[in-house]
């Protein structure tokens, strides 16, 4: 009997309690690789398996012998327990069907709570330069101003207005008048009359109060810009006068350099920007309205000046420079002062401060 057959043998009439090394030594085998090999091989050739699941039809038998003198064999087997495939097959149709009976048909009814929380709504359009020689007639920038608060009222239509804040001035016309320059004298390139554009801003300005108004109250603050600083507050003057009896609109045109507005636990300060440091914004605002700082936890500064959008923060108050719609004259092209050109609107809530913003942008 050789050593393969004592193996069989021995593992045929006793319970395997040796390791298959342990089992290689006992009969002199090579190693317990082999040991594991002969036995498995013998358990498939005679149709035999501990879990009694083993393929029962044995297609091929190959057998060679080792440089060693040890022979070894591979059996194929064809499976034909065809049965147990099926079955699990029906099982699984079965299982996927009873899942598909408790899946429910969805519909979309997703409901917010935004009509039951009030915000302010802040339309910002800064340094709109309305004159400006851009290549746009002085009617066209109006049909844009317009328009632009028009789309970006339709786009927090959704939510809850309790206010609206419409920040005017911030360089609203390009130049002081007759003079066409700023207000220290920088010559203007402007499209139409001086009395022209200061006519059509104040009614470009009551126009949007009067479509804002509609929906809510109205807060209009005047921002004095470089631009036009005198011709600003005369405008800001015409609106205070249209809305002197008026419920729904209020007009700060004070002549303080620098505005603020509280809504809930906001605080916004506007300033055009162009004279401060924006480092400097955070403690102007405490000192300069201390009461309204104290009784507030979101505090931020909206500028404009330099045309475009831009976000810092100091000690826990943001700095916002907002960007601009206005075209670029040649001066601005000639030096390659360029930026995207867009609008915002701010979303505030009352209590749980700014709810981010929404943007309309043109070529």
């Amino acid at each position: 009997m050789t050593n393969k057959e004592k193996l069989i043998d021995y593992l045929q009439n006793n319970p395997k309690t040796e390791s298959w090394q342990e089992l290689a030594e006992k009969f002199n085998l090579k190693s317990g690789e082999a040991a594991r090999s002969i036995w498995k091989n013998y358990r498939f050739t005679n149709n035999e398996s501990d879990n009694k699941t083993t393929p029962n039809t044995v297609t091929k038998v190959k057998k060679w012998q080792l440089p060693s003198g040890e022979w070894r064999e591979s059996v194929t087997f064809e499976n034909k327990d065809n049965d147990r495939l099926q079955e699990f097959k029906n099982f699984k149709e079965l299982l996927l069907k009873e899942i598909q009976s408790l899946s429910k048909k969805d519909s979309f009814n997703f409901k917010t709570n935004t009509k039951d929380n009030p915000v302010a709504v802040e339309i910002s359009l800064p340094d709109f330069h309305l004159g400006k020689m851009t290549g746009e007639s002085i009617d066209d920038q109006v049909k844009l101003y317009l328009e632009t608060v028009g789309t970006l009222v339709g786009r927090v239509h959704n939510y809850n207005i309790e206010k609206f804040i419409l920040p005017i001035g911030n360089d609203l016309v390009n130049s002081e008048g007759k003079r066409a320059t700023t207000t220290k004298g920088t010559p203007q390139q402007d499209n139409a009359d001086w009395m022209d554009t200061f006519t059509l801003a104040w009614k470009m300005i009551v126009s949007s109060v009067e479509f804002l108004k509609t929906i809510a109250p109205v807060e209009v603050i005047v921002v004095s810009g470089n631009h036009a600083w005198e011709r600003e507050f005369y405008i800001g003057e015409v609106i205070s006068a249209f809305y002197y009896n008026s419920d729904l609109v209020k007009v700060n045109n004070s002549k303080e350099p620098r505005k603020y507005t509280v809504y809930g636990k906001n605080l916004i300060g506007f300033t055009h920007g162009d004279c401060e440091k924006p480092f400097e914004l955070p403690l102007i605002m405490a000192t300069e309205v201390p009461v309204e700082f104290s009784q507030t936890k979101f505090r931020e500064w909206h500028t404009g000046h330099i045309h475009k959008h831009m976000v810092d923060e100091f000690r826990g108050i943001a700095v916002k420079f907002l960007p601009s719609i206005c075209g670029e004259d040649a001066w601005h092209k000639m030096m390659g002062y360029s930026a995207m050109r867009k609008a915002q609107a701010y979303i505030y809530n009352k209590e749980t401060g700014p709810e981010g913003y929404i943007q309309v942008n043109y070529e």
